[in-house]
């Protein structure tokens, strides 16, 4: 409709963490729409291509470009365009050869250089503050974010590590609940400090009595998230998984998937670090709920191949005797059967049949066995 009354860009960015239902929708678009004037831009990362080799590539009118590191004279362009006018040749030279043409490498080296000192402003004009050869530059991205977090004091490491737990946007009612007490009452000044830094900025709340903030870019979260250790992760995971689903209140249905994931996540750093007891058994319980209850509103919106992909991780999580497996194999079961997954359905309804006979539960039961004689009809009519 959009697209009627004046050209449009539809961009679609990190298309790596595409799931396969939104690209098929991508396509489907592309497909349908060539009487407007539209054009679809998806942009990814290039282990992209390397999992969807053929994505798009059958489109008639679909291109693929590669983006190659910026040549000197457009690393000096972006540099211009970032600092402006600087007295010393050698400030560009050396923030161009260090970046090696990838334009986040420049934007954080200037950022970096600022923070150290080692550019300043004189008359309106940046310039060397120090010895810039003196300066060990990380060789790649995420050395060179991992150092500029480094380089934060205690307090503003402790906020942008939790913030990176919460995800790629952050609320600020969340960060209250998971900093020692004592910084509470500081996040304001520190979340205007890593704006100030660059490391992120405000962003958009799904509630409306909530500050956002967001990282900058996708790469900063992950640096901020590897510093944290894995008994770190696990704690804050769990910790922010009650608060969200607290705050959600009502709403907490929508938010099961990622309810689900911190409790899965949580549960997964444990197992690594070999703890054992009541904690990891609740986590794994909590998030496997959680993440079946994703899985029928999926399926219940059309997306089966989420639907698939939330239960097998929900069963992944339960013990063989939990009360909802025989369900949730059932409902697997059916989902694959949708999907033309014969062996994987048949499979999961044959589990989903014994385990309900075990325990009593015939309306399961009665379920999973319709669904298992629907599949063979399918496979042979004629048997």
């Amino acid at each position: 409709r959009l697209a009627r009354d004046r050209p449009l860009v539809v961009v679609l960015d990190d298309a790596q963490w595409a799931e396969p239902t939104l690209l098929a929708l991508v396509e489907h678009l592309a497909r349908h729409t060539a009487s407007v004037p539209m054009l679809l831009f998806c942009v990814g990362r290039p282990e992209f291509l390397e999992r969807q080799p053929g994505w798009g590539q059958a489109l008639e009118r679909s291109t693929s470009l590669r983006l190659e590191p910026l040549d000197a004279a457009a690393s000096d362009r972006l540099i211009a365009e970032l600092l402006g006018e600087t007295k010393s040749v050698g400030v560009r030279d050396r923030i161009a050869d260090s970046a090696g043409g990838n334009p986040l490498f420049v934007e954080q080296m200037i950022s970096m250089l600022i923070d150290e000192g080692l550019l300043v402003q004189e008359g309106g004009r940046w310039v060397a503050g120090g010895n810039l050869e003196t300066i060990r530059v990380p060789p790649g991205i995420h050395a060179l974010l991992a150092a500029r977090l480094e380089r934060l004091d205690a307090d503003a490491r402790s906020v942008i590590g939790r913030a990176a737990v919460i995800g790629q946007i952050f609320y600020v009612g969340a960060l209250e609940a998971l900093v020692p007490p004592a910084l509470v009452s500081r996040i304001p000044s520190l979340l205007r400090e890593l704006v100030h830094k660059e490391l992120v900025l405000p962003g958009q709340s799904d509630f409306v009595d909530e500050g956002a903030y967001e990282f900058r870019h996708l790469l900063i979260r992950d640096a901020a998230y590897e510093s944290q250790s894995k008994e770190s992760r696990a704690d804050l995971h769990a910790r922010f998984a009650d608060w969200f689903e607290e705050k959600a209140g009502d709403r907490s249905a929508e938010y099961a998937e990622i309810v689900g994931w911190h409790l899965e996540q949580a549960h997964r750093y444990l197992s690594e670090l070999g703890t054992l007891g009541e904690q990891r058994d609740e986590l794994a319980q909590r998030a496997a709920d959680q993440l079946a209850a994703a899985g029928w509103t999926a399926s219940a919106r059309g997306d089966v191949s989420a639907g698939v992909s939330l239960r097998s991780r929900a069963l992944a999580l339960m013990p063989t005797g939990a009360p909802h497996r025989p369900l949730v194999l059932a409902d697997l079961g059916e989902a694959l059967l949708w999907r033309g997954h014969f062996e994987e359905a048949n499979r999961a309804l044959a589990e989903a049949i014994e385990l309900a006979e075990q325990a009593g539960d015939e309306r399961t039961r009665l379920r999973a066995r319709l669904s298992q004689l629907r599949l063979r009809f399918q496979v042979d009519p004629a048997a």
